[in-house]
């Protein structure tokens, strides 16, 4: 996914289904596993704040294209 669709991105960040779920956040299963739409309760910043949370720091995308 990084090195297709993604490969614009200069940074990622990445999460575990476990730790989603364990934040409270509910999960549908996309299109190609192992993938995962994710729900939000509402838009509220607290809520956002706490999806980032289940993320790690920004990594360097490995695959990132120049010129895109």
């Amino acid at each position: 996914m990084l090195a297709g669709a993604l490969s614009s991105r200069t940074t990622f960040a990445a999460s575990t289904v476990a730790a989603v779920r364990r934040a409270g956040f509910g999960l549908l299963p996309a299109y190609d596993a192992p993938h995962y739409d994710l729900l939000l309760g509402s838009a509220e910043y607290r809520e956002t704040e706490a999806l980032l949370a289940v993320f790690g720091p920004p990594e360097a995308n490995p695959y990132k294209r120049r010129g895109r």
